[in-house]
């Protein structure tokens, strides 16, 4: 088996020594001359990584969904400017103060702090390669040998000692470039980690809004029920007196008291809903669930304005998670480039001095040292190698297709908020003209009630549909907050790139962020995305601002 490796390497080494003759340090330095000649003519990279990355797809001019695109839409309709910290334009500093909290607190946060952390260590080691290795040490060997000379001498035995005291160095030389490629690819997976950091803060900004506003939701929910109930009960009272006084049925009394169990029996459900949303922006904050008392009195904020949308290509700035996937290209195609240089010969430099005696005490005056050099290339490898750089440009090509199919996910996103969000606004004006109908529909039947003109069946219909209406109408408005949330995070932003690491138990507050790759400015520096020339589109991350003001939906 040796025979059959060494065989498929080829292997010239040159080697200076102390003791060696004149004439061969002479034909050493020639060889080492010779070598540097060649490394200076051929040395190269094979292949050059890729710098930027093309558009997967012709993105639109503008979305398709846009208020500009809305039938009818009048100039009072086109978005204004607004806080890039989206969740200020709600008004609210409990949503504030919650996110804050979050992306302090968040393990999952941390998590990808730790994730950037181990990332950066890799970096440090793939650099590593472009230093010399140097190691030492100090041996002592004892060996004793015995041997039969005959005559009158017979046997003799000898003892050697030997200490031996040393330095070794190696050095590979980066020719191909493989060395620099794998380091620049562990750079760019820093960078793209601190994309994911990013985009994850979003995802839980986003999540923590919703949670809140569900929760104030269903706290509304109950106050309206235990309303309800209240009203429910003074039609129940005047019921009975009416049926006190022989002017109502029964049954009445019976119909109204049914529909008062149902509020009642619908509480229970409500607080229950409440509770498990506590739980869990407990858990999205840090702490442990039911620990801390999230009870509030608040009203579900106003809708605000529409946020400017910019045009469908900002989303290649503005959303992290395109800009690492970008970077993770970059860095799967610098890995293309390391395993088509890995396939060129490797040439290495060694190096070691030291002192070796025999005698402890006369260490020093044994003064050594070598250089030896050597390249070393693969004849046969069964196409391991080969094999190898065709994985590796696969790799690209899935990533390729996961930034197209992550952009068409991303515009999809924006979309989609904004048709949900204008249906639900209608939706929501045309649940309260709904909900006013129905009052007035209660106040007529209760008068006709009153006047012994019909009995109590119409009243507690209209009192049925108003208390669902009421309901309803709460809960639509809470969706169209939920829809601005979805989209306010699907258009991404800038104010995650000043994320900083939050404090730990082990860790000193005033050594956060020193030297500390997860704390440095956005990661998106040095991206470079190409567009197909036939989107025209100047990618420069700003957003086009329109003076006019979008006038807030109806709330």
């Amino acid at each position: 088996m040796n025979e059959i490796a060494a065989a498929t390497q080829a292997t010239p080494r040159f080697a200076l020594t102390r003791n060696a003759s004149p004439r061969l340090r002479r034909c050493g330095h020639a060889c080492v001359m010779a070598m540097l000649l060649s490394i200076a003519f051929f040395g190269c990279r094979p292949y050059t990584a890729r710098d930027s990355v093309d558009a997967p797809l012709e993105t639109p001019s503008a979305f398709a969904r846009g208020p500009e695109a809305a039938p009818g839409a009048t100039p009072e309709e086109t978005p204004e400017a607004t806080p890039d910290r989206w969740w200020e334009a709600f008004g609210d500093s409990t949503i504030s103060a919650l996110v804050e909290r979050a992306l302090s607190g968040n393990f999952g946060i941390r998590r990808a702090f730790a994730r950037i952390a181990q990332a950066a260590a890799l970096e440090a080691q793939a650099a590593a390669g472009h230093w010399p290795h140097v190691s030492g040490g100090f041996d002592v060997s004892r060996s004793r040998s015995r041997m039969f000379i005959g005559g009158p001498l017979g046997r003799v035995d000898r003892t050697t000692n030997q200490f031996n005291l040393g330095l070794q160095a190696s050095y590979e030389l980066d020719l191909w470039g493989r060395v620099g490629s794998l380091r620049d690819a562990a750079e760019l997976e820093v960078r793209a980690g601190r994309l994911d950091l990013e985009a994850a803060a979003m995802t839980l900004t986003a999540e923590v809004v919703e949670t809140y506003l569900r929760l104030v939701e269903q706290r509304a929910q109950e106050r309206l029920l235990l309303q309800q109930v209240e009203v429910g009960e003074r039609f129940l009272e005047l019921t009975e007196i009416r049926f006190g006084q022989g002017l109502a049925a029964a049954v009445d009394v019976y119909q109204q008291r049914r529909l008062i169990a149902a509020n009642l029996a619908e509480e229970p459900l409500v607080r229950s809903r409440a509770e498990v949303l506590e739980n869990q922006l407990a858990a999205l904050l840090g702490t442990a669930p039911g620990q801390e008392d999230f009870l509030t009195e608040s009203n579900l904020p106003p809708l605000p304005p529409l946020p400017p949308l910019g045009v469908p290509a900002d989303l290649l700035h503005q959303r992290p998670d395109l800009s690492a996937i970008v970077l993770r290209i970059q860095a799967a195609d610098h890995r293309v480039a390391a395993a088509v240089a890995s396939r060129f010969p490797t040439v290495r430099l060694t190096a070691s001095t030291g002192f070796l005696a025999r005698d402890i005490v006369k260490l020093f005056e044994g003064f050594i040292y070598s250089l030896a050099g050597g390249i070393t290339g693969i004849l046969i490898d069964g196409g391991q190698m080969k094999a190898e750089v065709e994985r590796t440009k696969a790799v690209v090509d899935e990533l390729l297709a996961l930034y197209g199919e992550t952009l068409i996910m991303a515009l999809g996103e924006v979309e989609d908020a904004l048709v949900q969000e204008r249906r639900q606004t209608e939706h929501l004006a045309a649940a309260k003209r709904q909900l006013a109908i129905s009052r007035a529909t209660l106040r007529e039947s209760r008068l006709r009630y009153s006047d012994g003109l019909t009995d109590f069946l119409p009243v507690l219909t209209a009192l049925q549909t108003v208390q669902q209406l009421e309901r309803n109408v709460l809960t639509a408005r809470r969706q169209a907050l939920s829809h601005r949330v979805q989209l306010s995070r699907a258009l991404g932003g800038s104010w995650s790139r000043d994320l900083t690491r939050p404090a730990t138990p082990d860790k000193d507050e005033d050594d956060m962020g020193r030297d500390d790759p997860a704390t440095e400015p956005p990661a998106r520096r040095g991206i470079r995305l190409r567009l197909k020339p036939s989107d025209g589109l100047d990618l420069t991350g700003a957003r086009p601002k329109s003076e006019e003001a979008h006038e807030p939906g109806e709330q």
